[in-house]
């Protein structure tokens, strides 16, 4: 959904909408000072993308996802993925993002959604690395 809704705000985005995206990545383009600004930048991330859908003119996209954005930062094992103190290589994301913006900032719906899809492809592989380092940890501790 990430790509469609990403293309969908293409012709909406403004000098405001842009400017929270910058503002957005300058929270989490550095390593955290502790736990606390750990939360916040990941929650960060995921507001970004909040950002993106509300400049969609699709109504409905644009619910679905933030609905899923709030499921995100709801949900148990993805509050225990975000709090891990794991590091983050986020330097892939933020290339992503900048150059996710830049295509909005040209209006080229071709690269949006290519850009948006490896983005999303990326995050996703990230999330389940997490996940499977915390479900290992898990179990060596039960044993």
């Amino acid at each position: 959904m990430e790509p469609l809704v990403a293309v969908s705000a293409i012709g909406n985005i403004d000098a405001k909408g842009f400017e929270q995206l910058h503002q957005l990545i300058a929270v989490y383009d550095h390593e955290p000072a502790d736990e606390n600004e750990r939360w916040e930048q990941r929650m960060a991330e995921l507001d970004f993308h909040g950002v993106v859908a509300s400049y969609s003119d699709n109504v409905l996209l644009a619910f679905i996802c933030h609905f899923l954005q709030r499921l995100l930062k709801d949900l148990a094992v993805c509050k225990d993925i975000y709090q891990r103190p794991e590091p983050v290589a986020r330097s892939v994301g933020i290339d992503y993002q900048y150059k996710l913006i830049d295509a909005m900032r040209r209006q080229d719906a071709a690269a949006v959604g290519q850009i948006m899809t490896e983005h999303m492809q990326h995050a996703e592989d990230a999330m389940l690395g997490l996940e499977a380092t915390l479900e290992e940890r898990f179990l060596s501790d039960r044993r």
